[in-house]
């Protein structure tokens, strides 16, 4: 809802699984990839404000489609240092719509996952892998990585749009 801030935070290697079946949100560490993952396609979408605080992995990861449509996303790891991997990923495809968000990643700020061996093994991936940026304001900011990162088609319309990378000795 409108005005309401969540946050989710790791200390440790743990994250928050969304139970394929039931939609459940559970703090089990038997998938510690993103602070919040889900194993099937993902859609955020809200008016209120997500900050995700991810010290040792993924901010926000799907295994197949992740849709964030009128959202305000905050990523990054402690005290405003970057995330421990990547900040937000979805293998088939991401698509941000109307979104306001912050990335600061130590990996990839927003990619897809499908890769090459991914489509040598089922050709019917080869139209996936891509990025959508629609309306909305962002700015993605890399520490070790790219900003943006998609195997396919990287789709460009956003409202604005900042996207940065540092060296290893954290110079942009």
């Amino acid at each position: 809802p409108e005005g309401i801030k969540n946050v989710f935070k790791d200390e440790k290697a743990t994250g928050f699984v969304v139970d394929e079946d039931t939609g459940a949100v559970t703090t089990e560490i038997a998938y510690p990839m993103g602070i919040l993952c889900k194993k099937v396609p993902l859609t955020i979408n809200g008016k209120g404000s997500l900050d995700i605080i991810s010290v040792n992995g993924t901010g926000i990861k799907a295994t197949e489609t992740l849709k964030i449509i009128d959202s305000t996303i905050n990523v990054s790891g402690n005290n405003g240092a970057p995330t421990g991997n990547n900040g937000i990923s979805g293998k088939y495809e991401v698509q941000l719509i109307n979104a306001n968000l912050n990335v600061y990643s130590n990996g990839d700020a927003v990619k897809t996952t499908l890769g090459k061996k991914d489509v040598e093994e089922d050709s019917s991936l080869a139209e996936y892998g891509n990025i959508t940026v629609d309306g909305g304001t962002y700015v993605l900011k890399s520490s070790n990585s790219d900003g943006i990162d998609a195997f396919n088609t990287l789709n460009l319309k956003p409202g604005s749009f900042e996207v940065s990378t540092e060296n290893k000795d954290r110079q942009t």
